[in-house]
């Protein structure tokens, strides 16, 4: 959307976008993606948008970034005392997929203050086409176990998701938020569901 052009970058902060996601499936002249080019970190380009964006007062994304990409954005982010996040991101100790984090990722993030929302698409929870609630509480659990400030949710029901059974439509995460109280309490389940976006976002 924004052609890697820092001036539109400047023009969607000023219009109120506070999330910026680096790459899609796609590398661009920004980096390379987890799955286009995973080799390659940030460009110089790159390196711009992430400083830009500190500036600006928005979070980089590094869902779909290529591993060398996360690790150049976790770099600048330790200089420059920002968070950062991965806004649909599942743990690649379950599940490894490209699009996953690894648990010293996680706890980049959680370092920098920052969160990591589970996705609800079953090839991020298990690598098959179907998954269950149980699958994303796994997740959620593991990561709490490494931080639990840092877990959040990040759904991606606008993507073209396969979700878990029982979780089809955003009406049905009472069922999930249920299951984590079930799991880890009710103060944890407001935390995942609730409470640590709300800190990053009013910070």
């Amino acid at each position: 959307m924004l052609d890697c052009d820092p001036a539109l970058l400047k023009q969607i902060a000023e219009a109120g976008a506070r999330i910026l996601t680096l790459t899609w499936n796609n590398a661009s002249k920004i980096s390379g993606s987890c799955v286009d080019e995973p080799y390659r970190g940030l460009s110089e380009l790159g390196k711009g948008f992430v400083k830009n964006c500190a500036a600006l007062g928005v979070l980089v994304d590094v869902s779909h970034l290529s591993e060398a990409g996360f690790w150049d954005v976790a770099a600048i982010s330790r200089m420059l005392n920002t968070p950062f996040i991965a806004s649909h991101s599942n743990s690649k100790t379950l599940c490894d997929n490209p699009r996953n984090l690894t648990d010293t990722q996680y706890k980049a993030i959680a370092r920098s203050g920052g969160v990591v929302g589970v996705c609800l698409h079953s090839a991020f929870l298990n690598n098959t086409e179907t998954s269950t609630i149980s699958d994303v509480i796994a997740h959620i659990l593991h990561f709490l176990e490494l931080d639990e400030n840092a877990v959040g949710l990040g759904t991606d029901f606008d993507g073209g998701i396969t979700p878990p059974t029982g979780l089809e439509t955003i009406s049905d995460l009472a069922r999930l938020y249920e299951a984590l109280i079930n799991a880890a309490g009710e103060t944890v389940a407001d935390a995942v569901f609730y409470d640590n976006w709300n800190r990053i976002f009013e910070r």
